[in-house]
């Protein structure tokens, strides 16, 4: 276009480029929402101290994918989930990765939420 390159013109074109680009931040909240209607359970229940099986499981689910998507500490992936402590996460996300190791069907549902929270 007959239009000399400058910084300006490079930081323009550096910025469309990443406005188009940047992906919108996956939040907990989204997270939960999505892990919750994947397993038909509430976000409340996912936060509470419910122990049933028919939420710990989600929780774990829930704990794991937050961990892997937003790199949050376990300290603060604790406070999103009721205030649990460190350890009780820690164990949660531990849980949910052996049981990826043996479980295909756990693994591509998880992969799937994933990709559901990103979209």
């Amino acid at each position: 276009d007959g239009v000399a390159p400058s910084i300006g013109l490079a930081q323009n074109a550096i910025k469309d480029i990443m406005s188009e680009q940047t992906p919108i931040p996956v939040t907990v909240e989204k997270i939960i929402s999505e892990v919750g209607r994947t397993y038909s359970v509430s976000p409340e229940d996912i936060r509470s101290t419910k122990q049933t099986a028919n939420v710990s499981l989600p929780r774990q689910v829930a704990m794991y994918i937050v961990h892997e998507v937003t790199g949050l500490t376990m300290v603060k992936i604790g406070a999103e989930f009721g205030g649990r402590n460190h350890a009780t996460v820690v164990y949660g996300i531990s849980k949910v990765e052996k049981l990826i190791d043996t479980d295909t069907h756990l693994h591509e549902l998880i992969d799937d939420i994933v990709k559901n929270v990103k979209n």
